[in-house]
């Protein structure tokens, strides 16, 4: 993984930009949308159009499967400031009031790796998964997935010391 000191849609903004990552939980409204209250989920929502609906679709598709855990979920490709690119949704908490979990987070990064793999992409621009409100140390988040994330994966919003 690269780290970089910049904010997220700054650097998601960037023409070399394949796929930009949102955390998520897999809590699904009445409405059949995926909860993105808060947070990068919440500007991700606000930013691209019924994002919510796809997401909860899917997820519910995971789940009817008999896995709630979906680790990731696509959407795309988009246009965001002139560049194509496809949005992920990783999942770091099954609930979006409770904090994540780590093993999740680990689930959920080798799920972003393989999709990464598969789509070939070179640049993917991640927040540090569950570190906001959900509750995780950069520190005990980046123990989990140091050797799943290469340097495809471009981490921001943790300064040059660790801290978010």
């Amino acid at each position: 993984m690269i780290i970089e000191d910049i904010g997220f849609w700054e650097r998601a903004g960037k023409d070399d930009v394949d796929a930009i990552v949102c955390t998520t939980n897999n809590i699904i409204k009445n409405n059949g949308a995926l909860v993105m209250g808060a947070g990068i989920a919440r500007a991700f929502r606000d930013t691209f159009p019924y994002l919510d609906i796809n997401w909860g679709a899917a997820a519910e598709a995971a789940a009817d499967g008999g896995n709630p855990d979906y680790g990731v979920l696509i959407d795309g490709p988009r246009v965001y400031n002139r560049t194509k690119i496809y949005l992920v949704g990783f999942q770091t908490k099954r609930d979006w009031a409770k904090p994540s979990d780590l093993e999740l987070i680990q689930y959920s990064a080798q799920k972003l790796s393989d999709l990464a793999d598969v789509l070939n992409w070179q640049r993917i621009i991640c927040p540090a998964f569950g570190c906001n409100n959900g509750g995780m140390t950069w520190d005990e988040v980046y123990k989990k997935t140091k050797k799943i994330l290469d340097d495809r994966f471009i981490i921001v919003g943790v300064s040059s010391d660790g801290v978010i």
